[in-house]
């Protein structure tokens, strides 16, 4: 209130002019502003030099003013001023008013540089240069002779001479005298290059680290001319995949010889540590073995350091399928100045697993089954697995299972072996019961090719419904073969459980003979490929599988299509005494979260008999459906439901629950 009566006394002042007087500003004077420039009051109001005088829009520039963010308060009046009006404008700042322009990208007063006009520069000179000319080192200075003296822009013409690079140092020496400034610049020069030395590289040749820079010996040395030269020699270190290679010295003899020394990046030291986490705090010891650990690393300690080397190795840990997250520290070393240790941070997977399921379907029954699984076995990258199934109206599995793909201190030797029992009731009327040992052999090479050598021995027992064996089967119901052959592997996969990227191909050949029987021919050729899909949580899967048996298989050695694993719109072995197998499996699998995964899924195949394949190839089965994946701390559950595709016999869909990813 105080204020708006101030304004009006101001106002009524001016009631003696005649109203027919047209009365004009003829300045407008600001004061008191410390940090708000006199181009952001004058921006904000109407009534400028030249402008006619309105108490009106007096009033409404002192309430715009009042608003601006940076005004505490403020006093707006008129004085008389050479026949017209000068508007006189007192501010008031807050306290934080130069913070509050900084943050409009207002440059506040006290960052603006200040001249003094009544200083004039008379002269500017250069003293102490030999090898470059006064005229190009003066071009560098933001005054000149004649111009007002700023002691900001005598700073910056010093830091620009200095930004050209040849100089060693520089100072300017301003001095007044009662007609004006003179002003001179001291300069040191860097010296003429007489040699050019590069140490510390042992992986490339000097000649081709000093191919293409700009430094030449006979040329006056200059930084940044250096800088780009040592960012083109460092360029030439990375490019090959020396990644942690740097300059650890640059030096000027007094005999003019510039020497370079460059660090490699050497590795002194490679460990590994586990990763802390909430989860696994009070845990602080690797599950893994070292030596598990140390074979799928690239890199040697002893060896420069190679990004390429190092990302594989990150794959090959990845790969194994025991790990979350591989993460990578770099020390230096302890015993040697030049040297690198790195650490990999590891977050393990848990790896054991006990699963037990209680299911119903149509066909089988009630199905009960319980696992007990450790694919990471003390640690040794070894699987160890104890499973049993049993359904009320079908199939009964037991099954010891022992796996090590890469025995210890071989050179990628793998090995296998393992015991079953499997009850499987083809129909109503016979039921085959197989006793079974297998064992292989098997040997990398390389990363990402295998060969296998595997044997298996199966006692056979067919019944017929009267639980007694069935003489007019196959042997007369009660025989032993033995099945042989190599396997070929190909496997890019970046991991084996629950793979994102990456093929998988098996080719594999097997020979059967029944014990005082008939021998015959197997194959099998199967085919994956994974890749992300549209985001980075989605993933692609395919599966193929193409097999044939010859005439002379026993009925228990016959293919069978459907179920959980093969044709999920199906009940489990629905197509059934086949000698030709094929299935096609594509999944759509959605990330959700850390421990949840949805699945949509379409799959296709069936069996023939050698001599209908090509009179029922049309009659291909197929199913579609979604599934859900749960990876609980005690393993991965996999649940789906598939209905089958234009089949009339089929008029509802199939449940199946397993343990882990289908392929």
């Amino acid at each position: 209130m105080k204020k708006a009566v101030l304004v009006l006394i101001f106002i009524l002042s001016f009631l003696c002019v005649k109203a027919t007087d047209v009365l004009r500003i003829t300045a407008v004077e600001i004061n008191n502003n410390k940090e708000i420039p006199e181009e952001v009051i004058e921006n904000n109001i109407k009534l400028k030099e030249e402008s006619e005088f309105s108490s009106k829009q007096m009033v409404e520039d002192y309430i715009t003013l009042k608003n601006l963010e940076y005004i505490e308060d403020l006093k707006i009046y008129p004085e008389i001023y050479n026949k017209g009006i000068k508007l006189k404008i007192n501010i008031i700042e807050k306290e934080n008013a130069k913070e509050l322009l900084i943050a409009d990208e207002i440059v506040p007063l006290s960052e603006r540089e200040k001249i003094d006009k009544s200083l004039i520069i008379k002269s500017i000179g250069i003293v102490g240069n030999v090898n470059i000319s006064e005229e190009e080192i003066i071009k560098n200075i933001p005054i000149a002779v004649g111009g007002y003296f700023s002691k900001m822009k005598v700073v910056e013409g010093k830091n620009n001479i200095m930004d050209t690079g040849y100089f060693k140092d520089v100072n300017p020496n301003v001095l007044k005298y009662n007609d004006g400034i003179y002003i001179k610049y001291q300069v040191i020069e860097n010296p003429i290059i007489n040699g050019i030395s590069i140490t510390g590289n042992r992986l490339i040749d000097e000649s081709e680290l000093l191919e293409g820079i700009e430094t030449e010996i006979g040329k006056i040395y200059n930084v940044n001319t250096l800088k780009r030269d040592t960012d083109l020699i460092m360029q030439k270190y990375h490019d090959k995949g020396y990644v942690l290679a740097n300059i650890a010295d640059l030096d000027m003899t007094n005999d003019a010889i510039l020497h370079i020394k460059i660090i490699e990046g050497k590795l002194t030291k490679i460990e590994f540590k586990k990763m802390v986490t909430e989860e696994n705090a009070h845990d602080t010891e690797l599950k893994t073995r070292g030596y598990v650990l140390k074979r799928e690393v690239e890199l040697e300690v002893g060896e420069v350091f190679e990004i390429n080397k190092f990302q594989d190795t990150v794959k090959n840990i990845f790969r194994t399928g025991y790990f979350k997250t591989v993460n990578q520290e770099f020390n230096k070393s302890n015993v040697d100045p030049e040297g690198v240790e790195l650490i990999l941070l590891l977050d393990e997977n848990k790896s054991g697993s006990i699963q037990g399921s209680l299911s119903y379907g149509s066909a089988v029954g009630v199905v009960g089954s319980v696992s007990i699984n450790d694919n990471n076995f003390r640690g040794k990258s070894q699987t160890v697995s104890l499973s049993a199934e049993i359904s009320s109206e079908k199939r009964k599995l037991y099954e010891l299972s022992f796996s090590d793909p890469w025995l210890k201190d071989t050179d990628r030797l793998s090995f296998n072996t393992g015991i079953y029992k499997k009850i499987d009731k083809k129909n109503d009327k016979t039921e085959t019961d197989k006793l079974g040992f297998k064992i292989g052999i098997g040997k990398g090479l390389g990363r990402y090719y295998r060969v296998r050598l595997g044997t298996n021995l199966e006692k056979v027992k067919e019944y017929d419904s009267d639980r007694k064996i069935d003489i007019t089967s196959d042997y007369g119901g009660d025989y032993n073969i033995i099945k042989f052959g190599p396997s070929f592997y190909y496997d890019t996969r970046n991991n084996y459980l629950n793979a994102t990227n990456g093929n998988y191909a098996r080719l594999t050949i097997e020979h059967g003979k029944v014990f005082g029987g008939k021998s015959y021919f197997a194959t099998e050729l199967e085919g994956r490929k994974y890749h992300r899909f549209l985001f980075d949580k989605m993933t692609m899967a395919y599966r193929g599988i193409l097999a044939g048996t010859g005439n002379n298989t026993p009925s228990s050695q016959l293919y069978d299509v459907g179920g959980g694993n093969s044709l999920r719109g199906y009940r489990s072995g629905e197509f059934e005494d086949g000698y030709i197998k094929f299935v096609g499996n594509i999944e759509n699998r959605i990330q959700i979260e850390n421990n949840f995964q949805l699945v949509f899924f379409y799959d296709i195949g069936r069996t023939w008999e050698n001599s209908s394949i090509f009179k029922e190839i049309d009659d291909i089965k197929q199913s579609y459906g979604i599934g859900l994946r749960i990876d609980t701390p005690l393993g991965p559950l996999r649940f789906d439901y598939g209905w089958a595709i234009g089949d009339k016999d089929k008029t509802s869909g199939e449940f199946h629950f397993n343990i882990g990813q289908m392929f």
